[in-house]
């Protein structure tokens, strides 16, 4: 997954997926500590490189990148549904980014996201090692999106190499109803650890969120 962040001239840009977990601890933490940042999934569409894809999205047969993103991705951010339509299909998606579905989900593009689990796309599709839409998700403040995922059959346990899940992310942004729906849907605590092996309850502690200290200990009674 290629994440939203800023340059050294407040520009956004996409972080590819070598500093990825870098970036998912930065946020996650920034959150816990109540940084006042803006949310990056929110303007995801605005920082696409319209110079560079607007263009491509009237020639390319789906095979093309930009700044070592796919423009199948790209069209999926903006919510290009017949562009993702005609590139994506049941018999091809395996072979195709990941990014496509975790992106659309990121950027809040429900129709697209519904497209390609209509298709046959696993929900639970990434990169090995990497993050799930699901994760990426949590840390959105987008329910709906996360519901419609769990719906479609999206482990709610599932974690990236560093151990950080759809539950960590939540936590870490302080999102009570991120962190109900997913205990509520089967999340298993005792199975939740980052590699340093703190837990849930620890990040809720470090963040002193009582509402979310109180869900997590209501499940655990």
């Amino acid at each position: 997954m290629a994440v939203p962040c800023f340059d050294n001239g407040g520009r956004m840009k996409f972080i590819g997926s070598y500093k990825r977990t870098l970036l998912l601890f930065s946020l996650l933490f920034a959150a816990t500590s109540h940084a006042a940042t803006p949310n990056p999934c929110h303007t995801m569409a605005q920082s696409v490189p319209e110079n560079r894809v607007l263009p491509l999205l009237e020639t390319s047969d789906g095979s093309d990148t930009v700044y070592g993103k796919s423009i199948i991705a790209y069209a999926a951010i903006m919510g290009e549904l017949d562009k993702v339509k005609a590139w994506v299909s049941e018999d091809n998606w395996r072979e195709l980014e990941p990014d496509i579905l975790i992106d659309a989900a990121a950027a809040g593009q429900t129709e697209i996201v519904k497209t390609l689990l209509n298709m046959g796309v696993d929900p639970d599709w990434r990169e090995e090692g990497g993050p799930t839409a699901l994760i990426a998700v949590a840390g959105c403040e987008r329910l709906e999106m996360l519901t419609l995922l769990l719906d479609a059959g999206a482990d709610p346990n599932a974690r990236n190499a560093d151990g950080i899940d759809a539950l960590m992310v939540g936590i870490g942004f302080g999102d009570v109803e991120v962190v109900r729906t997913l205990l509520d849907a089967g999340f298993d605590l005792s199975q939740s650890r980052l590699a340093n092996g703190l837990g849930p309850f620890d990040l809720v502690r470090g963040g002193e969120n009582k509402e979310i200290l109180s869900v997590l200990e209501d499940y655990t009674n």
